[in-house]
C-alpha cells in the first residue's frame, strides 16, 4: 500500500523517467522529434514565400534622431572631460569610442555615397 501512495503523489518521476530514457537510447529521433514538435512552424498558406532578391531601403535618420545622437556625443565628451579618475576616464573614451563607431557604421550604411 505504501508503494501505492508514493507512486499516487509522485508520478510526475514517472514521464521524465520515461522521456529522459528515451533521450538516453535515442537521442538522435529523441531531438529529431523535439525539431518536428517545438521549433518547426507549420507552413500555412497565408505565410509569403519570397523566391527574389530582397532590396533594404533605408530612408536615413530623422532630424530628431540626429539631434539625439549629437546630444549624446557632446554628452559623452563632457564626461570624458571632466572625469578625475583615471581609470572612469577611461571606461568614458571607450564608451565614447563605441558610440562614434555606432555613428560611423550607420552613417556608411545609410548614406553611402557620402
Amino acid at each position: 500500500m505504501s508503494i501505492i501512495t508514493s507512486l499516487s503523489t509522485h508520478w510526475y518521476h514517472i514521464p521524465v523517467f520515461l522521456t529522459f530514457t528515451f533521450m538516453m537510447l535515442t537521442p538522435s529521433k529523441f531531438f529529431k522529434k523535439i525539431d518536428e514538435v517545438i521549433l518547426e512552424e507549420p507552413v500555412t498558406e497565408e505565410m509569403p514565400v519570397f523566391t527574389g532578391a530582397r532590396v533594404i531601403v533605408h530612408t536615413g535618420d530623422s532630424m530628431e534622431q540626429l539631434a539625439r545622437d549629437e546630444h549624446i556625443l557632446n554628452n559623452m565628451k563632457k564626461m570624458v572631460k571632466i572625469s578625475r579618475k583615471k581609470h572612469v576616464k577611461q571606461m568614458w573614451k571607450i564608451k565614447l569610442a563605441e558610440f562614434e563607431r555606432g555613428l560611423r557604421f550607420k552613417r556608411y550604411v545609410q548614406y553611402p555615397g557620402v
